[in-house]
């Protein structure tokens, strides 16, 4: 008589999931340390510019490293892979567009002004604008 699967009894241990456990532990492995350079890059004197942009490339890399295989992505279906980072695409481009403008300053120089301060001028006579003074401007006038 055959035995059933709910008895109780283990599953079959496969060489597949021998070799699934320990990739799952060297990448544990693997995104710690890199969680311990980003600590460390963090407080390294250094350029802003180099920790964003290292920050930056580290994170992603940890990024696609849980997705594709702690979430398991990469046994997944190509569709439910494209559809996740057609979403994640898309999320990007909405931040990416959002931060352009709000990241708008309207007390940032403009080009006539750019060169007045670089020839130390007054921005309004290179403009061609009469000089503006405090009280001359009074709202909802």
């Amino acid at each position: 008589m055959e035995k059933a699967i709910h008895d109780n009894q283990p599953l079959p241990y496969t060489e597949e999931d021998s070799r699934k456990f320990y990739i799952f532990i060297y990448l544990s492995m693997a995104l710690a340390v890199i969680t311990g350079v980003e600590i460390v890059i963090v407080w390294i004197p250094i350029a802003s510019w180099i920790q964003i942009w290292t920050l930056a490339i580290l994170s992603l890399v940890k990024f696609l490293g849980v997705i594709w295989w702690f979430m398991h992505m990469r046994w997944d279906r190509a569709l439910i892979a494209a559809v996740f980072f057609l979403g994640f695409l898309i999320a990007g481009g909405t931040v990416t567009v959002l931060w352009l403008i709000f990241h708008y300053d309207p007390n940032e120089p403009v080009w006539e002004d750019m060169a007045a301060i670089e020839r130390e001028i007054p921005a309004t006579e290179t403009a061609g604008r009469p000089a503006f003074h405090s009280g001359d401007f009074t709202p909802g006038a």
